[in-house]
């Protein structure tokens, strides 16, 4: 992979149902901006899709993170939420600047470290508009953590929550017409991620090993669960008109990444529809992560062809790249070469 292809942001994935396609990246990103999403057809051919449909690496293309005054964060950036913003035909992307690392000693009670959230904006082809980043200000109780996003018209949903589990989130809208973060309510948990359905705000704690379906308006919990799968869920999107949302991530330990298609009934309780998993080993971003570690976003074409653009949990530099689907040699180690050029975009195809 050259010097160029490793200097990125973001990663992208693009879903087949009828073989590879080789067309550039930014022309399938056009595209989507043209046609708009379809959430009815998006959900028919997940449900369709085999249990592991096969997946290839096509290419790669770059983005990069900046302040609004331009300037790059000085540590290493987490990327944790995507979203896409119909009326503003862009791209919002929650992460978080890990300035002092979280603790790791199961003793400590609250191992938050220190953090500066934001919310960054990319036009239709993925190109990052500095001026529109908005940094998250830690609101209450050192809640700089963003979680998975979803957007709705031209507002974005997130939650604000410590570095920690079992901690507490502050769920907030950013709206174009307010840029400033309208703090909604607060939920008792480490909110994970936040997707927005068609009558409930649906949400996961820390590695999604709690469900919840919440009030929009009020945060009551209208329904709680235990997660029923391995899938830390790390991000989502509601497929609009349908009783269906998406929600991605790793599993638990790692060795496989992917989706989980999500049902929601009349009492708002989420059962499983179609669960479609890929070994890691064979896949992984070149930090060594899983593709679907953190921020995904799908939608599918006139051709029925779906596509996925995907945010890897390896930006600025943090760890060493290597070859794209090779075991990670130092994946934990900084590469000073390579400080804070970020990792690879990538498009993949599953057919």
């Amino acid at each position: 992979m050259s010097t160029s292809a490793r200097a990125v942001a973001l990663t992208m994935l693009v879903v087949g149902c009828h073989g590879a396609d080789r067309a550039a990246p930014t022309d399938a990103l056009a595209e989507h901006a043209r046609n708009g999403e379809n959430g009815a057809e998006l959900a028919r051919l997940l449900l369709r899709l085999p249990a592991s449909p096969r997946i290839d690496h096509i290419r790669a293309i770059p983005i990069r993170f900046v302040r609004s005054d331009g300037s790059e964060p000085e540590h290493v950036i987490h990327p944790q939420g995507l979203a896409w913003l119909p009326s503003a035909r862009e791209w919002a992307v929650s992460a978080v600047e890990i300035v002092e690392q979280r603790g790791r000693d199961p003793s400590d009670p609250r191992p938050n470290g220190r953090g500066r959230g934001y919310l960054f904006f990319a036009d239709a082809r993925g190109r990052l508009e500095a001026a529109r980043t908005i940094e998250l200000a830690s609101i209450e109780d050192d809640a700089f953590h963003p979680g998975g996003i979803d957007a709705t018209g031209d507002a974005v949903w997130l939650s604000l929550s410590p570095y920690y589990p079992r901690s507490r989130a502050l769920v907030a809208v950013v709206s174009f017409g307010r840029r400033g973060v309208q703090t909604r309510f607060a939920v008792e948990d480490h909110i994970g991620v936040v997707t927005l359905g068609e009558r409930a705000l649906f949400a996961a704690s820390w590695d999604a090993r709690t469900y919840y379906a919440l009030s929009p308006s009020t945060g009551a919990v209208r329904w709680r669960a235990p997660s029923p799968d391995r899938l830390a869920v790390q991000d989502g999107q509601a497929l609009a008109g349908t009783p269906y949302i998406v929600w991605t991530g790793p599993e638990i330990d790692g060795a496989r990444f992917g989706l989980d298609v999500l049902r929601a009934d009349a009492r708002d309780a989420l059962t499983v529809a179609r669960a479609i998993r890929w070994q890691t080993a064979a896949h992984r971003t070149p930090s060594g992560r899983p593709p679907f570690h953190n921020a995904v976003h799908m939608w599918v074409d006139r051709k029925q062809r779906i596509w996925a653009l995907a945010v890897a949990d390896d930006q600025a530099g943090r760890y060493a790249p290597h070859a794209h689907g090779a075991p990670p040699d130092a994946a934990e180690a900084p590469d000073p070469e390579h400080e804070r050029q970020g990792s690879a975009l990538h498009l993949y195809s599953i057919h």
